[in-house]
């Protein structure tokens, strides 16, 4: 599968609220997984809060540029 597209789908996963299956590494045989949350390590719900936020801001700038996109295209026509 094309990385985007599982990367695509993976955000598509997160933001419809449904929890993502995710392996934990060392801590845990390759076979097993756990679902994201309370049921993580402290350690491991921060590295998720963070990446969520940092995804927050990504999403915030891309909106931002479509605005000023809309808006230049908009004075062009007028």
């Amino acid at each position: 599968m094309d990385k985007r597209r599982s990367q695509k789908l993976t955000m598509s996963t997160l933001c419809s609220g449904e929890l993502k299956k995710r392996s934990v590494g060392k801590k845990i045989a390759e076979n097993e997984s756990v679902l994201e949350g309370s049921q993580l390590p402290i350690e491991e719900r921060g590295i998720t809060e963070k990446k969520d936020k940092e995804s927050d801001k990504k999403q915030e700038v891309i909106k931002r540029v479509l605005m000023i996109t809309n808006k230049r295209r908009m004075l062009k026509i007028t």
